[in-house]
């Protein structure tokens, strides 16, 4: 394809000359990850007497990348441009050893079961990273090696030419489980647990976390008709957890100036202002279980949880003039509740012919008991243009409500226009517009078993969780999405007008010839004036009378309203997607004996093949790349995935 070619100068579009450079990078540059990823283990047992027995297991995790880019150089005229070339390896791994000592007895003629477990866990995570870079470009095309380099090293690239870093965590964890149990209809658990974390300060780093559970099989007492088994349980754990690594640290950045001898010594970005505290969660669930019918053709399972998660590991943010962008602190309370429904049945059932169907659903919400003493409000994150929208987590309410800057209004929550007739933002006045969380999610699975074939089709469905379409977005403001054929025309309910000697439209007729004092003599038939008021030379408030043109209208989305955003930009990101489809084929015993197996199953699978409907348009909302959990941007073609493998056994 040779070298890169910038046609913007020679009267080619814009959009054609992106084009043509990113398939250029498609094909002259390459990006190489190679992976090593080995998970091993070993298990031992030693047993003391019948019932007494130790258990030890040892685990290693380990994985190893190393990361090759090579970008061609753009140019060879009249001098070589661009091209680098990096190389760099990541070593991660995660050896776990765990030895329990175990105790199962039975009493009262095994009416009554006893079976726990006492003992010690080891956890120790490394990882360790080492990259370089070229500087200043390459000397020959095609040739990938530092030694092919243009810029010499020195101390202002010297976090190109050595990048590097390290770390480790251990956790060390004493445990101890009993599970008790009488019949097959009461099961009683009792769990506990104290962790040793070294990402947090040594005066707090050890933290303690009990658990319960009851089960009761109520069918084994009771008989219900038509009711195979009826499951009730109940669930209660206070839970703990550390933080991410040397994050409980105040960290210095230590640099070199650039062109000088001289050192910086940078504070940190965020400050400890104390010791940290171990996050917290204590969670409680009650559900059934029950099945129905002969074969268990309906299945139902139920169940409500409700957490807090409080002493919460956060960023909180503080005023830049501390030269500081945050306290490291524990804050928050966040409850959670939320009901869980899962359904099975089997309408179909002859000796050859099985037909299931699951339907599951989850439905969750949320609410900030408690920030900070003195805090009220948390911004948990800004859109990529600034802090004109963000999600926060404001106390008293649902945790991930998004705000936005609202439209200039008059009092009575009119729309308020400039003088050019367009509408503005308002940057002093923040507006609640939705939420990024779902309210419902879930899925519908089929498996249907006919002789020695099996047919899934699974679906997944999502309903809430509001998203910001930066796509529709622009291209609304481009004018390349059908819906912006209104007003372009007298066909599509544009206005007429022409222009006047002083730059201002006026309203006209489209079958009128321009009037004599028209710019250019000509009459526009793609004019709008938007529902509204503007302002008078008195300073009240009248009815909007001052015509747009189509394009300016349009057009303010991508220039005025660009760098802040509408709310009405915003979409709930509701869909019906068929996840997957499988067919598998499992040949005849007698074939599967002569090749010396016991089983051999063809098996063709597609997945995240397409939407049965969707409320984004224009989008694939699972295949996008944004700045923000709630912002759409940057759209990568959706991914398909076709399979036909073997499953064999021997």
């Amino acid at each position: 394809m040779g070298y890169k070619r910038d046609l913007s100068n020679m009267g080619v579009p814009q959009a054609v000359n992106e084009l043509g450079a990113y398939m250029w990078e498609l094909e002259k540059n390459r990006y190489q990850d190679d992976k090593v990823h080995m998970i091993t283990s070993v298990k031992a047992t030693l047993n003391f007497t019948k019932n007494i027995f130790l258990v030890g297991q040892a685990g290693l995790d380990y994985d190893n990348t190393t990361y090759k880019n090579e970008k061609s150089v753009d140019r060879v005229l009249p001098t070589i441009a661009g091209g680098s070339f990096s190389v760099a390896k990541e070593n991660a791994t995660v050896q776990t050893y765990q030895a329990l000592l175990n105790y199962d007895k039975g009493f009262l003629g095994d009416n009554l079961h006893l079976f726990a477990f006492a003992g010690g866990i080891y956890r120790l995570r490394t990882s360790e990273y080492l990259g370089s870079t070229t500087v200043g470009g390459l000397t020959y095309p095609d040739w990938y090696s530092f030694a092919n380099e243009v810029g010499p090293p020195s101390a202002d690239n010297l976090y190109l030419l050595r990048n590097y870093n390290r770390g480790s965590d251990v956790l060390y964890s004493a445990v101890a489980s009993a599970t008790i149990s009488w019949k097959n209809e009461l099961y009683l658990d009792l769990q506990a647990r104290k962790d040793w974390n070294s990402t947090l300060p040594p005066e707090n780093n050890t933290y303690f976390y009990p658990g319960t559970s009851i089960t009761w099989n109520y069918t084994e007492r009771f008989h219900i008709p038509k009711m195979n088994r009826g499951q009730l349980r109940l669930a209660w754990a206070d839970v703990g957890n550390g933080t991410t690594r040397y994050f409980a640290n105040n960290l210095y950045t230590f640099t070199r100036l650039p062109g000088t001898d001289a050192v910086s010594v940078q504070p940190p970005a965020n400050i400890l202002p104390g010791s940290l505290k171990p996050e917290r969660k204590r969670e409680f669930e009650v559900g059934i279980n029950n099945s129905f019918f002969r074969n268990n053709r309906v299945v139902l399972d139920v169940s409500f949880y409700r957490n807090n998660i409080y002493n919460q590991i956060m960023n909180l943010a503080i005023s830049p003039s501390s030269s500081s962008n945050a306290l490291k602190i524990n804050a928050g309370n966040v409850r959670n509740w939320g009901v869980e429904l899962a359904i099975t049945g089997t309408p179909i059932l002859t000796k050859n012919l099985r037909l299931d169907i699951t339907v599951n659903g989850a439905r969750q919400g949320s609410k900030v008991v408690k920030l900070y003493p003195g805090i009220t409000q948390n911004f948990l994150y800004n859109l990529i243009n600034g802090s004109a929208a963000a999600v926060r987590a404001d106390q008293g309410r649902p945790y991930g409500e998004i705000v936005m800057t609202d439209y200039q209004r008059d009092d009575a929550g009119n729309r308020l226009v400039n003088e050019n007739g367009l509408y503005g933002l308002n940057s002093q006045r923040y507006i609640e517009v939705a939420n990024i969380m779902p309210k419902l999610y879930g899925g519908i699975l089929s498996d249907l078993h006919y002789k020695s074939f099996d047919l899934r089709i699974g679906l997944d469905y999502k309903s809430g969780g509001t998203v910001f379409s930066y796509t529709n977005n622009r291209m609304f403001g481009l004018g390349q999405l059908e819906s912006t054929l209104k007003y372009r025309d007298e066909e599509h309910g544009g206005l007429a007008y022409y222009i006047d000697a002083n730059n201002k439209k006026v309203a006209w007729q489209h079958n009128q010839a321009a009037p004599a004092g028209a710019v250019g003599g000509k009459v526009y038939h793609d004019g709008v004036v938007l529902d509204g008021v503007k302002m008078d030379d008195t300073g009240k408030y009248v009815k909007n009378d001052i015509i747009a043109s189509a394009s300016d209208y349009y057009l303010s989305y991508v220039n005025d309203l660009a760098s802040s955003f509408p709310p009405d930009g915003l979409f709930k990101n509701n869909y019906v997607k068929v996840r997957e489809i499988a067919l598998a084929y499992t040949l005849p015993q007698s074939v599967a004996q002569r090749l010396r197996l016991q089983k051999l199953t063809v098996n063709l699978a597609g997945r995240n093949l397409f939407y049965i409907y969707k409320s984004i348009p224009n989008i694939d909302v699972e295949s996008t790349l944004g700045a923000d959990v709630y912002v759409e941007n940057t759209v990568y073609p959706g991914q398909r995935t076709y399979s036909l493998g073997l499953t064999v056994a021997f």
